[in-house]
């Protein structure tokens, strides 16, 4: 499930993967923004506001307005997502 307003980059790979033994795929909230090359995968939820960065690789869930980024993915701002979706 993806929600209303999310942009998703080229090349964004929303993957099925295994989290403690339990094998599904992410959903997203709203205005969720994800940038080129990202992975997020598993049975995780990307909370309304979540920016993902370039590149990064996120199997764990998001807190609303987290910005994460990195290999794994880490946060590093709780800007969110407003200047990047109209």
């Amino acid at each position: 499930m993806i929600g209303r307003d999310c942009n998703l980059s080229q090349g964004v790979t929303i993957g099925l993967g295994r989290r403690a033994g339990v094998w599904g795929a992410p959903t997203l909230g709203d205005r969720v923004y994800i940038a080129p090359g990202a992975k997020v995968l598993g049975p995780i939820h990307l909370a309304s506001g979540t920016v993902v960065g370039a590149n990064a690789v996120v199997t764990h869930g998001t807190n609303p307005d987290e910005v994460v980024a990195g290999v794994p993915a880490r946060v590093v701002s709780t800007k969110g997502s407003g200047d990047f979706i109209v």
